[in-house]
């Protein structure tokens, strides 16, 4: 079972809709067990999130009603004991699933209104320590928060790491650099970048660089899925992104 946790519901078309549901989604159409956490406000997104359910994706629905404004956004925000229960159910989760064949927990997209951007640097070791490892693909403070948390995978775009290093990301050599920044000395971590240089998977044991250069674009959110059902039971990482880059080729 994969854990992918929705800490934010966008609707289009009367469905939900977003990175974390897209990465949900790709995983169950390649044939593993989801199980989607999905946090939702009282009304119109409690709707769309409970007729999310489809083959192989459970989705549990934890609603919350919207509070005041805070100091992270002016707008209805989430109260700080709904978003720690939305956390307790996530780690519960991870208890329940971590003898699983993929022992995996994704954190994608972005949080609710509310959520202090270090939501994620405090519950990924609360993850780990059930069991299972973290996989990330977020952006910002959120994601510069969640690396301090010390994920095991971290999937970033080539555009969206330039910014946040300040150098353009244009070759793989570069690639290979920005992956080195985000592994941090963390032995074991994987770091995956994407772009068009390419896709560039660096494992934290030693630097081992392993790179692919698709014919056709990659969906990103797909191959994320992809690699952490893949990255189980001793597949040494070529093969994992290899085989991933074909799963999640469009």
């Amino acid at each position: 079972m994969i854990v992918i946790p929705v800490p934010r519901v966008w609707i289009k078309d009367e469905a939900v809709s977003g990175k974390a549901v897209e990465v949900a989604r790709s995983a169950a159409g390649m044939g593993g067990q989801v199980l989607a956490p999905v946090l939702a406000a009282a009304g119109e997104e409690v709707t769309a999130a409970s007729a999310w359910a489809a083959d192989r994706l459970t989705v549990e629905v934890h609603a919350y009603e919207p509070a005041d404004g805070n100091s992270y956004t002016e707008g209805p925000a989430i109260a700080e004991a709904d978003w720690k229960a939305f956390a307790d159910a996530i780690v519960a989760a991870a208890e329940a699933n971590a003898g699983d064949r993929s022992p995996w927990v994704i954190l994608a997209g972005s949080l609710p209104p509310g959520a202090p951007v270090y939501a994620y640097q405090e519950l990924i070791p609360r993850v780990q320590a059930t069991g299972m490892k973290v996989a990330i693909d977020l952006r910002g403070e959120v994601l510069g928060a969640a690396m301090t948390g010390g994920p095991d995978l971290v999937r970033i775009d080539a555009s969206h790491a330039g910014q946040a290093l300040g150098r353009k990301i244009l070759s793989q050599e570069d690639a290979v650099w920005a992956a080195g920044m985000y592994d941090a000395g963390r032995n074991g971590r994987v770091v995956v970048v994407t772009g068009t240089m390419g896709v560039i998977l660096v494992e934290g044991d030693g630097g081992t660089i392993h790179t692919q250069v698709p014919k056709t674009p990659v969906d990103a959110d797909a191959l994320l899925a992809s690699l952490t059902m893949t990255m189980t039971g001793g597949i040494d990482g070529n093969t994992a992104l290899m085989l991933s880059i074909g799963a999640a080729t469009r």
